[in-house]
């Protein structure tokens, strides 16, 4: 056999080895990823906000629920004010849990607000096996928005989120053309788009992997098998789409979903009413337990003002 030959026959064998490597490590990424009820090790990715459980557990509420598009029961509680038709829907983080808003919700109830606590996919008692970073939760958010129509016709809505929340909140409002029934959106510590936030976490956790091939092959499985896509319809790619004035906070020495994503998505926002605050040295999702007479203050004036 000529030497040729045999060199084409080396280098296939090895491309088909490394393709099937890239298939391997992307199958095993998927849940480390996306799956929805596994622990997640990163201290940052799971910060110690400022908590008030015993309101939500003993504030009398009332357990609503939708079915998704793709048939999946969700969960959300109501905490409901007399005489109010003004109603915050609070998105929690990645794989987080509707209380970890206890505090602002006790925040936004004391000042006249409703407020919807909801589970996303895979949280709490909602049904799902897998989260997808807000690509299919912005549609859940649809949902529940309409869910409140039904219940109020008279409803006014507040989009409010951190973190997977926030890019939830904020992907969900490129939706919605107008902005007769949701008014807002505050959205704190959003990444600008899941392909970013997975390579951050590759640079900050995974330093010694391929994170461009992994991210390839796994974003055709999970394209294939989930419906979503890491960079089609992004958080920037829905931002620009969006009618609704927005409220952008972040922390200031945020590693988990780096400081310079809040500009990127502050700068495809094409609307006027847009406004943007930074907490100096807080990390992720710690700005309002760092600076929460400041953070409370640009909240105040944000709903006071659209809302």
């Amino acid at each position: 056999m000529d030497w040729w030959l045999i060199l084409i026959i080396v280098i296939c064998c090895v491309i088909v080895s490394l393709l099937i490597i890239l298939l391997i490590i992307g199958i095993f990424f998927i849940p480390i990823a996306l799956k929805a009820r596994v622990k997640f090790k990163n201290t940052e990715s799971e910060p110690k906000v400022k908590l008030n459980i015993e309101f939500c557990k003993e504030t009398p509420n009332e357990e609503l629920t939708i079915v998704s598009h793709d048939n999946l029961n969700l969960f959300g509680y109501l905490y409901k004010r007399e005489n109010s038709h003004k109603y915050i829907i609070c998105c929690h983080g990645y794989r987080g849990s509707c209380y970890e808003h206890s505090y602002i919700v006790s925040k936004f109830y004391t000042l006249g607000y409703n407020v919807l606590l909801i589970s996303q996919r895979g949280s709490g008692k909602s049904d799902g096996k897998y989260l997808t970073m807000g690509y299919l939760e912005k549609f859940d958010l649809l949902r529940w928005i309409d869910k409140l129509k039904s219940l109020d016709n008279e409803c006014k809505i507040c989009l409010h989120g951190w973190s997977m929340g926030a890019a939830t909140a904020i992907m969900c409002s490129g939706l919605i053309k107008d902005n007769l029934t949701v008014k807002c959106v505050i959205a704190d510590s959003a990444y600008d788009s899941i392909y970013n936030q997975y390579i951050n976490v590759f640079k900050t956790n995974m330093k010694f992997l391929p994170k461009y091939s992994i991210l390839f092959t796994t974003g055709i499985l999970a394209k294939l098998f989930l419906k979503i896509s890491f960079k089609k319809n992004s958080t920037v790619d829905m931002a620009n789409k969006s009618v609704l004035p927005t409220l952008l906070l972040h922390g200031g020495s945020d590693g988990f979903v780096p400081t310079k994503m809040i500009y990127n998505i502050y700068n495809q926002l094409n609307i006027k009413e847009k406004e943007m605050y930074i907490f100096s040295n807080s990390t992720h999702v710690m700005s309002l337990t760092d600076h929460e007479e400041e953070y409370m203050g640009y909240v105040k004036t944000f709903l006071e003002k659209y809302f």
